[in-house]
């Protein structure tokens, strides 16, 4: 499965792609913004996929002009309250500074909200990390209330009219230059993409408005 919205396209996470977020997860441009610095080894890296491999969490990587430039996720969904966790990191450092980080994170956000329908979503921050305060602050994110003072991060939540607010001008620059919004589903790849694909093409008509559906 993979998402072309914005700009830029997301493709499911597979396990042929796990050595290459490895080795960008362990890099010490991206780890030290990370929560938890401990270097992944190859049995964690497979132990992780097996884990995320399902139908409550989705990760994706990010491509730009035919190449993988990042990651960006929504996991843990859960589906009594209707909440997700989002995350991103990129680490080709020629888009870093440009409008691919915002649509990657756009387009999973919309995926949460638009088709999973979620409450809330959700996104862990080191409290060092002002850009990344910054960033998810411009999309609508809002600090947590009631948070201990001596944590290293703090978390933050985005609610759907907050975001509808926050980002429509900015959706509405990228929509005008890249009118593509679909979702390509993969037939026969696995039970995984078939569950997913029925799920879709159950509720093809809320999705609709945001996401045109393509099957291969």
């Amino acid at each position: 499965m993979y998402i072309n919205k914005y700009g830029v396209i997301l493709r499911r996470l597979e396990l042929r792609d796990i050595e290459l977020v490895r080795y960008w997860r362990n890099h010490q441009s991206i780890q030290k913004h990370m929560v938890i610095h401990a270097n992944i080894t190859r049995e964690n890296q497979y132990q992780w996929f097996e884990s995320i491999n399902n139908s409550l969490n989705f990760y994706f990587i990010i491509e730009y002009n035919g190449n993988s430039v990042g990651l960006v996720n929504g996991k843990d969904y859960m589906s009594d309250k209707q909440e997700m966790e989002v995350g991103i990191f990129i680490w080709d450092t020629d888009v870093l500074t440009t409008f691919v980080p915002v649509s990657a994170s756009l387009c999973s956000i919309d995926f949460g909200f638009y088709i999973y329908q979620l409450k809330k979503i959700r996104c862990t921050i080191l409290n060092r990390n002002q850009i990344a305060i910054n960033y998810n602050k411009q999309l609508g994110f809002e600090k947590d209330e009631d948070q201990a003072n001596d944590m290293i991060f703090s978390t933050y939540s985005l609610y759907p009219d907050v975001y509808s607010t926050k980002t429509k001008k900015l959706k509405s620059i990228l929509q005008r230059k890249y009118r593509t919004q679909e979702i390509v589903l993969e037939s026969n790849k696995s039970a995984i993409s078939d569950k997913i694909s029925d799920f879709f093409v159950k509720y093809k008509d809320k999705i609709a408005p945001y996401f045109s559906l393509k099957r291969t």
